[in-house]
């Protein structure tokens, strides 16, 4: 990583701090969840370059250290940063899932429209990628020899908002069940006179696809345009991160 591409990552992550204190710093609990949000970003940005942890400590330290006037507690702390918890990228689409499990079930429930095929979409995707993490990581023996305890614990709470959404009758039978095969999972949702929409969904990009509901700060985050559709090059871009 040259001296330059340091330089602009530090920039970057110094004005999201700002971002989220500026939005954010009043509410302590929802800033909280935002530095994961900054964390799972952080990680995203510097996976390309596979960055030594000192060289991360140090940009993210320099970029606090230029924040003046600030109580440094406000801030982020880096040391909740943990890459361990980032075995595998797969894992973001899932933070980003439980912490918009709420938004997830209204959509489903109501069945907003313009949202509601592109969010049974978006919730198949997840629980493909949780079965994947699942069997790929937390099962035999693979859990304790390759030292995935925290990752596989971190895992096993997308079970926990899943059941946030199984509980509602209307919704359950909407969606793929954990214990099923997810390729015999089918729903119109799915069909092909539906791809359009996705397609659609897709190629306005988080920004339009969400305009009428919030902003997003993730979006606005330096170097995210859009945050989903970036991380994932996946099909849906609905997801609203930020209230």
């Amino acid at each position: 990583m040259g001296e330059e591409a340091y330089k602009e990552l530090c920039m970057k992550l110094l004005r999201n701090l700002l971002l989220l204190l500026t939005r954010y710093s009043n509410d302590t609990e929802i800033y909280s969840k935002r530095c994961y949000d900054l964390y799972n970003w952080l990680y995203h940005e510097i996976k390309p370059y596979k960055l030594p942890d000192n060289i991360v400590s140090s940009i993210f330290h320099r970029s606090k250290s230029l924040i003046q006037e600030t109580p440094k507690h406000y801030i982020c702390p880096y040391d909740l940063y943990n890459k361990a918890d980032y075995k595998d990228e797969k894992i973001i689409e899932l933070n980003i899932f439980g912490d918009n499990i709420v938004k997830i079930r209204d959509i489903l429930k109501n069945r907003t429209p313009s949202y509601y095929c592109p969010c049974i979409i978006y919730v198949k995707n997840c629980v493909k990628n949780y079965k994947y993490l699942e069997t790929n990581y937390c099962t035999g023996t693979n859990e304790r020899t390759l030292g995935n305890e925290k990752f596989c614990d971190k895992l096993k709470k997308f079970i926990t908002h899943y059941e946030y959404l199984t509980k509602e009758e209307t919704i359950k039978s909407e969606i793929p069940s954990l214990s099923s095969n997810i390729d015999t999972y089918t729903k119109k949702c799915l069909l092909e006179e539906n791809i359009n929409q996705l397609i659609s969904a897709r190629n306005e990009g988080l920004g339009n696809f969400t305009s009428a509901t919030a902003s997003t700060v993730v979006g606005a985050m330096v170097g995210i345009p859009p945050f989903l559709a970036l991380m994932y090059k996946v099909n849906i871009t609905f997801i609203q991160i930020y209230e």
